[in-house]
């Protein structure tokens, strides 16, 4: 290439990585907005979807609303819920950062079309990454429609951390297009990271499953406490908690070990660390505070952040003597 046009594509590069960087911290944005959503009960504060009551702007007073509109939102499982306007605005908060969302990922996939040629995989793992927010917003309106089906709730929450992944590789690309980056490890070490991150995942899902477990319960334990609904968990939340302790021993493990290689890439690894570690101290403020809201949505976001550092880590690393 000539320098204008090196020129011309490092400008380029720099843009797509600069709102590569605003996409992943958006799209945490999101995921933590989701959390106080579920954690604060608001899933079906719109119980309609795109709209909310049928409005673009929601209602801030039951008054806006027909007399009626519990029996127009009936089929929706809205039949015995009253309006609540923190609910219904929390919801539709969650929804604007959807759409900000979509914007940004649309303009990341826009800079990738321009380096198509000399970047191909940057644009295919972008092009993956638009569709599947095309079909995330087409989930989240099955799940409104649903009353929150608790399969599609968890596959909104893995498509989610998909997508944050999708964005990760590609930026990471972006930043490092030679891989120099990469450290050399042995490839039991290497398929151990591997297993943990998928781990990891599980652990998400599982997660999910036992917030759907605590959904019913306070449906039909109303009059117990928060506390009481922790206590009659089933066995999910044991295996739950079990799993947390290898996740701990590797990642540990694994940044003692990285960081003699490459210090850089080591600080990565403590982090993911941390991370792991903070997460089973909320975990542990859920189990014996009563499951206060603050920490549900914090576990959630951490959880996140958590598989996203995780995926980071596999790819700054390769199994020793693979160039």
């Amino acid at each position: 290439m000539s320098g204008d046009n090196i020129k011309r594509y490092d400008r380029t590069m720099g843009k797509f990585s600069n709102w590569g960087i605003a996409t992943i911290v958006v799209l945490y944005l999101l995921i933590l907005a989701g959390g106080v959503v579920r954690s604060s009960g608001a899933g079906m504060g719109c119980p309609d979807w795109p709209k909310c009551f049928d409005r673009i702007v929601p209602p801030t007073h039951v008054d806006q609303l027909p007399s009626n509109y519990q029996e127009i939102y009936k089929d929706h499982g809205y039949g015995s819920t009253e309006f609540n306007v923190v609910k219904t605005w929390t919801e539709y908060i969650n929804r604007l950062l959807g759409v900000l969302t979509g914007f940004f990922i649309l303009v990341t996939f826009g800079l990738s079309i321009k380096i198509k040629k000399t970047n191909p995989k940057i644009f295919y793992l972008m092009l993956a990454t638009f569709i599947l927010v095309l079909f995330q917003g087409w989930l989240g309106g099955q799940v409104v429609a649903t009353n929150l089906h608790a399969l599609l709730v968890s596959i909104h929450m893995v498509l989610a951390l998909v997508i944050v992944a999708l964005v990760i590789w590609a930026v990471y690309l972006a930043k490092d297009p030679t891989l120099e980056s990469k450290v050399e490890v042995p490839k039991l070490w290497r398929n151990l990271f591997v297993w943990t991150w998928v781990l990891v995942l599980i652990q998400v899902v599982m997660g999910t499953q036992v917030r759907e477990q605590i959904d019913f319960l306070s449906d039909v334990m109303i009059n117990s406490s928060r506390q009481s609904w922790v206590d009659s968990l089933t066995w999910r939340l044991e295996i739950h908690r079990i799993l947390a302790l290898p996740i701990i021993g590797v990642l540990i493990v694994g940044w003692l070990k990285v960081k003699k290689l490459n210090a850089k890439a080591g600080n990565i690894f403590g982090i993911t660390a941390v991370l792991a570690i903070v997460q089973v101290l909320l975990g542990v403020f859920l189990s014996y505070l009563g499951l206060p809201p603050v920490a549900q949505a914090l576990h959630i976001l951490v959880a996140s952040l958590l598989v996203g550092a995780q995926f980071y880590c596999l790819l700054l690393i390769r199994i020793e003597g693979k160039r």
